[in-house]
């Protein structure tokens, strides 16, 4: 009990120092816009990032007749600005205002594409820029490296007042980064802000102080966000791949200078690619942990393929805190870790000790993931217990978040109060792999500490597992339940009134799970990570009812093939 005390006096203490700091970073902004910054109009650029991979030609068809689509929205220019339109919701607001779908219209690359993209610059210096989006941190950083890379695509066969503009523009934005990356806390907006005004150095001439400035911080955050196994310190999977995708250009960048990167970035890279085919399943999709998506797989193939030192993969991440196991086209990745420092928890979970499984190239158990629109209820309940392939205590989640109005205002739904201890072992025998772990996120509310074990056969043909919910005091009374999300493509049905689910692969495969002395529901669940949207889907539940030391072994068994496959 004083040990829960303490903690959560703790986190309100950080709490505390977190809501002082964004007051301060809130404020920066407001300020320059209103004063301005000294700065000097480049002529041209020195050196320009190459992206790893080309945009979408049929996309920038799209955009080029008037239709934006981002962040599970569409909006129709209609004879307006878009910058005038009202944003269906804040992250489809910040994909706007980040410039990425220039990379759309560079694709098409016609004479239409170049005139449209300069009238949309133009436009949003006009009715854009002072929107709330466009000056977040993170959002400004993402809209100065895709002027920078973007540049020639821009400003070639441009006339002298639009190249005049654009580059002051661009000047300006860089100056204000400068001015701002001080104010910021420790964290992925800071990082993202540090590479562009690092590629800003690189990029505008006589930019050194730009430069040194950013390399500076790159060097910190890189030192003190990237785990020595290569993981994120928030422990989302696509921080891993946007990272990539922006450091890879950056380094391209140094090179072409005939400079030396930050030690920190290389290193970083060296760490990050392999960490990337760790949360790679077999369909060539990532992990849905702790605010992962929907995948492009095209950026995620084109951030390995550039993997000059093709180092494997580690099995055990324990920095990151997650594992993986791999056996015969099985592979089964499993969350074992503490949630993330308070300050970078915003889009963490409350999914410890999840896991997922996939067999060959079908994905089989799954937690949610994270949806592709705004819609803050929905990303609320994909970060809940309930949405992953683990055990919730009394319809509770293993780890709270931030309720009060004034605190997620100003901090955002930060993950508080979860798991203090989370113990692994780990044993790998003769192609077997064993994976042990608990935690204790329920111990406060419910006195439970909630125990995994998971055993995969040397073939990958079987999954065994075994969850124990061990009453560390005398009086535990809450209902107990084990919820396997199934991917959409599985087709489920029970076989003898509960005793066992029959799951047919899209490949033909069949695999039957069962679990000893339990009955099994079928119930609807929703995958959100659907990289056209959510789908519906099934979710296998064990309910254990409201028994102190609640123990359950189940297995998923491969058992065949469906006729005529």
């Amino acid at each position: 009990m004083a040990d829960a005390m303490a903690d959560r006096a703790h986190t309100r203490t950080q709490l505390t120092l977190l809501v002082l700091t964004e007051a301060a970073a809130r404020l920066s902004p407001r300020r320059l816009m209103r004063f301005g910054l000294p700065f000097s109009v480049p002529d041209r650029l020195i050196a320009i990032p190459r992206p790893v991979i080309d945009g979408d030609a049929i996309a920038g068809a799209a955009l080029y007749g008037g239709t934006f689509s981002f962040a599970g929205a569409s909006r129709e220019a209609a004879g307006k600005s878009i910058f005038e339109i009202a944003a269906p919701n804040s992250d489809w607001a910040r994909e706007l205002h980040g410039f990425s779908w220039l990379a759309d219209l560079a694709a098409a690359d016609t004479v239409l594409a170049r005139a449209y993209a300069r009238s949309l610059i133009a436009e949003w210096a006009a009715f854009g820029r002072g929107k709330k989006e466009a000056r977040e941190a993170e959002v400004a950083a993402r809209r100065v490296i895709n002027f920078l890379t973007y540049a020639n695509f821009l400003i070639d066969d441009a006339d002298a007042v639009f190249r005049r503009r654009f580059l002051r523009g661009l000047a300006r934005q860089t100056s204000r980064l400068r001015r701002e990356i001080g104010r910021l806390p420790s964290g992925m907006p800071r990082l993202l802000t540090a590479i562009a005004l690092t590629e800003a150095g690189l990029c505008l001439p006589d930019s050194s102080g730009h430069l040194a400035c950013g390399s500076n911080y790159l060097n910190d955050d890189l030192g003190a966000l990237i785990l020595p196994d290569g993981g994120p310190a928030t422990r989302n999977p696509s921080d891993v791949l946007t990272l990539a995708l922006d450091l890879l250009p950056l380094t391209d960048c140094f090179t072409e200078r005939g400079l030396a990167p930050p030690p920190a970035l290389n290193t970083a890279l060296d760490r990050m690619l392999p960490m990337l085919r760790f949360f790679r399943h077999t369909d060539g999709t990532l992990a849905l942990f702790n605010g992962m998506g929907a995948t492009r797989t095209d950026l995620l193939a084109a951030a390995i393929a550039l993997d000059e030192t093709r180092g494997q993969p580690v099995q055990n991440a324990s920095f990151s805190g997650y594992q993986r196991m791999e056996a015969g086209d099985a592979v089964l990745i499993a969350d074992t870790g503490l949630p993330p420092p308070l300050a970078l928890s915003r889009d963490a979970h409350a999914g410890t000790l999840s896991f997922e499984l996939t067999a060959g190239d079908a994905r089989l158990v799954v937690n949610c993931g994270v949806p592709r629109d705004g819609h803050a209820g929905r990303r609320m309940a994909a970060r809940k217990t309930a949405a992953h392939s683990t055990a919730s205590v009394g319809g509770a989640s293993s780890a709270r978040f931030v309720s009060n109005r004034f605190l997620r205002k100003i901090l955002g739904p930060l993950l508080r109060d979860g798991p203090t201890r989370v113990e692994v072992f780990r044993e790998d025998r003769h192609g077997a792999g064993l994976i042990r772990a608990s935690h204790n996120g329920y111990q406060a509310r419910f006195g439970l500490v909630h125990e995994r074990s998971l055993q995969l056969d040397p073939k990958g043909t079987r999954l065994d597992g075994m969850d124990v919910l061990r009453p560390m005091r005398r009086k535990t009374h809450a209902d107990i339940t084990l919820a396997f999300h199934l991917h959409p493509d599985v087709r489920a049905s029970l076989v003898d009134e509960g005793e066992g689910v029959l799951l047919s692969l899209p490949d033909g495969e069949i695999w039957l799970f069962a679990a000893e002395g339990h009955k099994a529901d079928l119930e609807e669940s929703i995958f959100f990570a659907g990289p056209s949207g959510p789908r519906r889907t099934e979710q296998i539940l064990l309910k254990l009812g409201a028994r102190a030391g609640a123990r359950v072994n189940w297995s998923f068994i491969r058992a065949g093939r469906e006729a005529g496959q």
